[in-house]
C-alpha cells in the first residue's frame, strides 16, 4: 500500500541582509500564493512600523492565519 502523497507549494523566502536574526522561509499551498504574497509584504512593513516584541516569522504567520492561508515556517539562519 502506497501512502506517499506530493502536493505543489509556493516557497517564500524572506531574509534582511542587514540582519542576520531575519531569515525565514514560509511554505504556502500554491492556491493561496498571491494572496499570501501581498501579505507577507505588507505584514512586513507593518511590522517595521510597530512596536513590538513578537518575532517577524511570528507576526507575518498570525497575518496569514487570520486570512485562513495554511503555512509553515521554517527558520533558515
Amino acid at each position: 500500500m502506497n501512502v506517499s502523497k506530493i502536493e505543489n507549494h509556493t516557497i517564500f523566502q524572506l531574509f534582511s541582509p542587514l540582519n542576520d536574526w531575519i531569515d525565514y522561509v514560509f511554505v504556502i499551498p500554491d492556491e493561496d500564493a498571491e494572496s499570501a504574497l501581498n501579505i507577507i509584504q505588507s505584514a512586513y512593513d507593518d511590522w517595521n512600523k510597530t512596536d513590538t516584541d513578537t518575532l517577524i516569522s511570528d507576526y507575518i504567520a498570525e497575518k496569514l492565519s487570520a486570512s485562513d492561508i495554511a503555512c509553515e515556517v521554517y527558520a533558515t539562519a
